[in-house]
Parts: structure tokens; C-alpha cells; sequence
């Protein structure tokens, strides 16, 4: 299974690299909801819970399938992430020049010198659980193909958790 899921990862990476984006106006909070009724459904009993904030509709020009594969590649890093029976928020709002995605854990937060090499191909954290090292590097990919960003912040390897903020202008 871990295997399968490698390659698969290794596929959207390197097709990521060579398609070109299809944008097509999409409600953002729609595509969230399905998103996070997908990992609920997938998550091991005693899981942390997953939550939406987010106003209704939030449409924006993208290509729904590679946003939908970076919103479930940030929900499944917190998921493995977050302790048992916390929970993983996710928010979603229209800010004055983009879309701001953030997804925040509260696990064990991140180094500075984590949070520098949270997005390079293949890296992993030394108290990553499971992973290819690739989840994270896609999102950076989708949301530079958009024209966006993304970004973690973490008050530490002792702190509270991580937040990863995704943004895709509102110009796509």
C-alpha cells in the first residue's frame, strides 16, 4: 500500500511538472468540503477532527484537480501530524487579492531549519510519520502553477503545531 502510494505521488509530481493548468471558475469551499468528507471518511478511528471555516461561495478560476490533490495532501500531512482526538482546522477566505487556504494541526510543530526544507522534494522531517516526501512539494507546485504560494508557519518543535497557508490570486 505505502509502495502504491509512493508512485502515485511520484506520477502527480512529475505530470505536475509537464501539464499545463486548466482553469475553470470553482466554488473553493465546495471543493474543500469534499476534500475533508473524503479524509473523514479514510481516517482511522480515533483521528483527529477535521473542521471547515469558510464562508459559501468562494469561486476563483483554477483546475479543480490539482487543487483538490493539494487541499488533500495538507488535510493528510495534519492528519498525520495531529494527536489523537485533536483537531486539524482548516480555513478558507477571500482575501483582497487571493483565496487564503490555511490548514493548522496542533502536533509537534516544526523547526526553523524544518520549516526552510518543508517543501524540497523528498525531504522528510525526522519526526515525519509514514510519507514520500513528495506531499508537500506538489501543493508548492499547484499553488506556483496558480500563480500562488505556500507558506508554514510553527512556533517550534515543542509548540503548537504547524499552519500551512495557501494562496491562489484572485487574477488566476
Amino acid at each position: 500500500m505505502r509502495l502504491a502510494a509512493t508512485v502515485d505521488d511520484l506520477l502527480v509530481e512529475a505530470r505536475g511538472r509537464a501539464r499545463a493548468i486548466d482553469r475553470h471558475p470553482t466554488d473553493l469551499v465546495a471543493l474543500a468540503r469534499a476534500t475533508l468528507d473524503e479524509a473523514t471518511a479514510l481516517a482511522l478511528p480515533g483521528a483527529a477532527t477535521l473542521t471547515l471555516d469558510a464562508p459559501a461561495p468562494v469561486v476563483l478560476a483554477v483546475d479543480p484537480p490539482s487543487v483538490r490533490r493539494a487541499l488533500a495532501n495538507l488535510v493528510d500531512n495534519a492528519l498525520r501530524h495531529a494527536p489523537g482526538g485533536s483537531t486539524v482546522e482548516v480555513g478558507l477566505h477571500r482575501a483582497a487579492d487571493a483565496v487564503v487556504v490555511t490548514v493548522t494541526d496542533h502536533g509537534p510543530g516544526m523547526t526553523p531549519e524544518e520549516q526552510a526544507r518543508a517543501f524540497d522534494r523528498f525531504w522528510r522531517g525526522e519526526r515525519a510519520p509514514g510519507g514520500s516526501g513528495l506531499g508537500l512539494a506538489i501543493v508548492r507546485q499547484v499553488a506556483e502553477a496558480h500563480g500562488g504560494d505556500l507558506a508554514v508557519t510553527s512556533p517550534g518543535p515543542t509548540g503548537d503545531g504547524c499552519t500551512f497557508t495557501l494562496r491562489l490570486p484572485a487574477s488566476g
